[in-house]
């Protein structure tokens, strides 16, 4: 599951005499609004990311995108800005914590390039790091678009990898079949790895 809040856009100011209750914030009266329903998707809020992997698109300026699963892993992403992201996630237990930045270049109006990092720092109770730095394209737009994409991941030497390193690409894609489900796909490929 997951929740985006659009921090710059999910309020409105309250007009004098409309009969709402506003909310109070910093001494300004606001209200609440929540997107209509709609026969079908008017936008994908979850196309910025595949299961796990990035798109190359980024999310808006103020947007905070907030996806669990089963409760067990969180992760949060901010937009600073249209064009960067920074994020971070970890388990009910703490371990392991990482980071995600991205900066996202549009190179057209339906498609983009992205250049980024994930961090990761201590998996369960070993002194584990890791780093992928990665590059993307994608093409298509939020209902139904595929990436390319490949990076370099590293680990440092630990009890549960000794030191590994290895290239690593992406192909991913998805695309909407009704206003509430979609076909996904998301393949890795990881190249020789070396100690």
């Amino acid at each position: 599951s997951y929740f985006i809040l659009d921090i710059l856009e999910s309020a409105l100011i309250k007009q004098p005499g409309d009969g709402s209750a506003p909310l109070q914030a910093g001494g300004t009266e606001i209200e609440a609004t929540s997107r209509p329903a709609a026969a079908g998707p008017i936008t994908n809020e979850h196309d910025t990311r595949y299961f796990f992997a990035p798109t190359a698109y980024n999310l808006k300026k103020g947007q905070l995108y907030y996806n669990t699963i089963y409760f067990f892993l969180h992760d949060i992403q901010y937009g600073i800005s249209d064009h960067f992201s920074f994020g971070m996630g970890t388990s009910l237990i703490g371990l392991p914590v990482y980071f995600t930045p991205k900066f996202s270049i549009p190179t057209g109006e339906r498609s983009s390039l992205a250049l980024g990092d994930l961090l990761i720092f201590g998996t369960y109770g070993t002194n584990a790091i890791g780093n992928l730095a990665y590059g993307n394209f994608t093409i298509g737009g939020p209902l139904g678009n595929f990436s390319i994409g490949g990076g370099y991941l590293a680990t440092n030497e630990s009890e549960l990898t000794g030191r590994t390193s290895s290239a690593v690409f992406n192909l991913s894609g998805m695309r909407s079949i009704s206003p509430r489900i979609y076909l996904l796909t998301e393949n890795y490929f990881f190249g020789i790895q070396t100690r």
